[in-house]
């Protein structure tokens, strides 16, 4: 196996909010780089700007991502400055995840999507302007969808000339931005860029992965100063009967997701893959969670085998 990885860690909501921010505090303690929240308005989650916040004022050293923001759900404006509020909030750990969303995000809400085209155009936009959002005392912007006039962005970010950004998505548009952009790129709906229907998510991740790389040359970028993203959502246990069972009682995420499941060697395995096919930091999804005894279990017995 070559090389490090990072390990990022997903934050579903728990019961509660208090339950919610507690288990961002064990994955600190744990010591993962990243927590991520989800930007969705589904039922049982929380809003991920207020949910970062509270993260933020409650952890001192684990970084706050936020993955996917959904372009579309607020406007240019309370976008960038809950950008800004948040990196100052956690004293510059914010990491920025930004799409252009899907349809179903929207329907549930009566929201009315703009032609995807055009979410790119203003996604291409926002990028552009967000480092002089957070770095400038005072700017003016005129773009086709995005349009600024004597704002005075204050509070300005931490990090300059901004937090690091990750795209998420796999068409070409979308890497062509992530070309431009991005310090990290994630596939997004993996399933939709499949070549036939068995292939695997890392499949899928390392061949649209040598698609930015290509992009990359020919616009004089360094494809080594994008790192690759993926999420991973998993069930283990240390018995082998444990990690069946666990695994059985999620199968039917299997749907929406490419599901692994087994003991600590099992998990081990599949992530030196992961890591062996170019992806470079792993947002890890416990299945089952176990009240935070999955995550010790994952930190005692197979991160130690990426630390060397």
């Amino acid at each position: 196996m070559d090389g490090k990885v990072e390990f990022g860690v997903y934050l579903p909501s728990a019961g509660t909010g208090v339950g919610t921010v507690d288990r961002a505090k064990l994955y600190e303690e744990l010591g993962f780089h990243t927590v991520w929240t989800p930007d969705l308005i589904d039922p049982g989650v929380l809003e991920c700007m207020t949910l970062s916040a509270a993260v933020a004022t409650a952890t001192t050293r684990i970084r706050i991502g936020i993955g996917v923001i959904n372009l579309m759900y607020r406007s240019p404006a309370l976008l960038l400055r809950s950008l800004a509020s948040l990196d100052q909030l956690s004293n510059g750990r914010l990491s920025v995840g930004i799409g252009v969303g899907v349809a179903h995000q929207f329907e549930a809400y009566g929201l009315e999507a703009a032609p995807y085209a055009q979410r790119i155009e203003e996604l291409g936009e926002i990028l552009e302007v967000l480092p002089e959002h957070l770095t400038k005392e005072s700017l003016d912007y005129q773009g086709k969808h995005v349009r600024f006039s004597a704002v005075q962005p204050r509070p300005l970010g931490i990090q300059a000339p901004r937090p690091p950004v990750l795209i998420g998505g796999g068409s070409r548009r979308m890497l062509k931005l992530a070309a431009r952009h991005a310090d990290l790129w994630e596939i997004g709906k993996w399933q939709s860029y499949r070549e036939r229907d068995d292939e695997t998510k890392l499949s899928v991740v390392k061949r649209k992965r040598q698609e930015l790389n290509a992009i990359c040359a020919e616009t004089g970028r360094d494809p080594a100063s994008i790192q690759t993203v993926c999420d991973f959502w998993f069930t283990m246990a240390e018995t082998r009967e444990q990690a069946t069972l666990a695994a059985e009682r999620v199968r039917n995420w299997s749907s929406l997701y490419e599901l692994h499941g087994g003991t600590p060697d099992d998990i081990q395995r599949d992530l030196e893959a992961y890591v062996a096919g170019g992806v470079d930091h792993v947002i890890l999804s416990f299945l089952n969670l176990a009240r935070g005894d999955t995550p010790r279990l994952f930190d005692r017995v197979v991160a130690p085998a990426f630390r060397k």
